[in-house]
């Protein structure tokens, strides 16, 4: 159990003092309560995403109420167990910008990645898509990723709806380009505090899943 009630800690870890939150991401009571139960050891903090416009909003609130550097994103279906949690600090630790032990919904980053390629896309409303967007984000930056299915995952339809996160996904992004963009990031309003440069992997240093982050490829 760790020693601080608010904060993740494990001796795996590089860097002394508190490491990570980990921010439960509900949209449904009944999942979300399940969720707070089993990671109640590391005291996480619940963001009720009920009546948010989109799973990229209630992203994004996750990280601006962190009260730590890491942010541990917990979606409310996700079940990771101790060895996950540590397993996904060590993945920080070798130097990927953000890296996702059931791709993103169980999943941890440093705020200085997010201060480098902006925060969650909001354009696309309900859910979907603002995952598969954030991976471009990464590789445009030449920052590395690491995404697996290694946890529990509750299956179940999604709650959000995704009307026309495909269509502003397209307008966004150049797939017969070589998934170059086409349109800029729209500015958000998020005070992510002062820089704390850190040493990545480059994108090519990824390590992807066919149906997610592998199908956009190697950076040229």
């Amino acid at each position: 159990m760790p020693s601080d009630p608010t904060i993740v800690t494990t001796p795996s870890r590089k860097r002394d003092g508190p490491l990570a939150t980990i921010m439960v991401a509900t949209h449904r009571p009944h999942f979300g309560d399940e969720a707070m139960q089993l990671l109640a050891p590391y005291a996480p903090i619940r963001v009720d995403g009920t009546g948010f416009p989109s799973c990229a909003y209630l992203w994004n609130q996750c990280v601006v109420r962190c009260p730590t550097e890491t942010v541990i994103i917990c979606n409310e279906r996700a079940r990771p167990a101790r060895h996950s949690i540590e397993a996904l600090l060590g993945k920080l630790d070798e130097g990927y910008a953000l890296a996702g032990l059931y791709r993103f919904g169980f999943f941890g980053f440093p705020k200085e990645t997010l201060r480098l390629v902006g925060m969650f896309d909001e354009g696309y409303r309900g859910g979907w898509y603002e995952d598969n967007d954030m991976i471009l984000r990464l590789r445009e930056a030449d920052l590395g990723y690491y995404e697996s299915e290694e946890i529990v995952y509750l299956w179940s339809p999604s709650a959000w709806s995704h009307s026309g996160n495909q269509e502003r996904f397209q307008a966004k992004w150049d797939k017969a380009g070589g998934w170059t963009r086409k349109l800029p990031e729209e500015n958000v309003s998020y005070d992510l505090g002062r820089s704390m440069p850190l040493e990545f992997l480059g994108w090519n240093d990824s390590v992807l899943m066919a149906k997610m982050g592998g199908q956009y490829g190697p950076r040229r």
